[in-house]
């Protein structure tokens, strides 16, 4: 990721420390990367599970068109 495509944001110390213990790394661009992988994996994991509600929904609904609810 290049520095001009980069924004800056602020965490909490705590959480910091706590990031940098789950990594055993101090290299605040080693965090940096090790929040980005996790917010990228979350946020596919919350559009699968949103894709997938909504083709339960579309599924129910046809079904329930040919009247089987």
């Amino acid at each position: 990721m290049k520095d001009e495509d980069s924004v800056s944001i602020s965490i909490p110390r705590k959480l910091f420390e706590r990031i940098c213990q789950e990594i055993n790394n101090t290299n605040p661009k080693a965090v940096s990367k090790y929040i980005t992988y996790i917010l990228n994996k979350e946020l596919t994991t919350q559009q699968k599970r949103v894709s997938s509600e909504e083709d339960k929904d579309k599924v129910k609904e046809r079904l329930r068109e040919l009247g089987y609810f």
